[in-house]
């Protein structure tokens, strides 16, 4: 048998996610919707800090179930701040795997 034969014939290539467009389409949507998320709950908390600030709504005491209790306003601002960058790095992460990957641009914003 003819090796250039044997070669031709063998085994379909394994399937490399990093490799398929539609792999990087999926986290890219994911990412960006995780990110958009953080991102609102950074505007509300600092809309609630600011409302509370100018008394323009009042509660009628602790919500025990929230997190956030002993945080102060600032250091609340600091950890939803930090969520978002790191929402954002791994956007920037995918970005670069996927250039090195030579996937275009485009399939990562949903084009």
């Amino acid at each position: 048998m003819d090796e250039e034969t044997s070669k031709s014939t063998s085994l379909p290539q394994p399937y490399v996610k990093t490799q398929d467009p539609e792999w990087y389409a999926g986290q890219a949507a994911r990412l960006r919707d995780e990110l958009e998320r953080r991102k609102a709950q950074l505007d509300e908390y600092r809309e609630a800090i600011e409302e509370a600030a100018s008394l323009k709504t009042t509660t009628g005491g602790v919500n025990l179930d929230e997190g956030d209790t002993g945080i102060t306003p600032e250091a609340g601002i600091e950890i939803l701040q930090q969520r978002v960058s790191e929402a954002q790095a791994e956007l920037d992460a995918l970005e670069d795997v996927a250039r090195r990957n030579d996937i275009e641009p485009g399939i990562l914003r949903g084009q």
